[in-house]
């Protein structure tokens, strides 16, 4: 069994191993943990042509956005502001320790949140505070909140840079909280969003 350490309790892999059964508890925080858990869960059981077929694309486009987030800091560039919501009621975001936070950063793009609030991985955050970290562009994904169109129209409202230009977008969430096979569209996505 394959758990993940910020979906499932400790209790529920405790039973799990009580009854004798091999769990695999996994954890990404970045990118690259993301693109190795892949790696090493499809040598588990596939024939090395196929592991190949999945694993080396993510790991091909893993290494082009990392020469060019390389690049881009060698240079002092300073990719655009961005607001990730995660939830509504309230509004959450993610912080520095994150999935979403290292993708986004990955991709170009800075994220507002990255200090987080309060200590926490996934912040709460006021609209105001919204507001006054001035983000450039604004996801919301599809999960693990199902943003709509109301969302993203409530957002374009808020006094930011992300609203004026219209930069709030509606995305597939399976892009930005799914690492696996999807990390090579996701970095292939974001990095043409993120891009000014």
């Amino acid at each position: 069994v394959i758990a993940n350490q910020e979906e499932n309790t400790a209790r529920v892999v405790g039973r799990l191993a009580d009854r004798g059964v091999d769990v695999w508890v996994s954890y990404p925080r970045s990118v690259r943990e993301g693109a190795e858990l892949l790696r090493e869960l499809a040598q588990l059981g596939a024939s090395p042509e196929r592991v190949a077929r999945v694993v080396d694309p993510v790991f091909a486009a893993l290494a082009q956005a990392e020469a060019r987030q390389h690049e881009a800091r060698a240079a002092g560039r300073v990719g655009p502001r961005v607001f990730c919501a995660i939830w509504r009621d309230p509004w959450m975001t993610v912080g520095g320790d994150t999935y979403i936070h290292d993708l986004i950063e990955l991709c170009g793009g800075a994220n507002v949140f990255a200090k987080g609030a309060e200590g926490r991985r996934y912040p709460i955050v006021e609209r105001a505070a919204i507001e006054a970290a001035a983000p450039e562009l604004i996801l919301l994904p599809s999960e693990p909140y199902r943003f709509g169109e109301v969302d993203r129209r409530e957002l374009l409202e808020l006094d930011c840079p992300a609203a004026a230009s219209d930069r709030v977008y509606l995305i597939d969430g399976t892009l930005v909280s799914w690492y696996g096979p999807r990390i090579a569209e996701a970095i292939r996505v974001l990095g043409r969003l993120l891009a000014i």
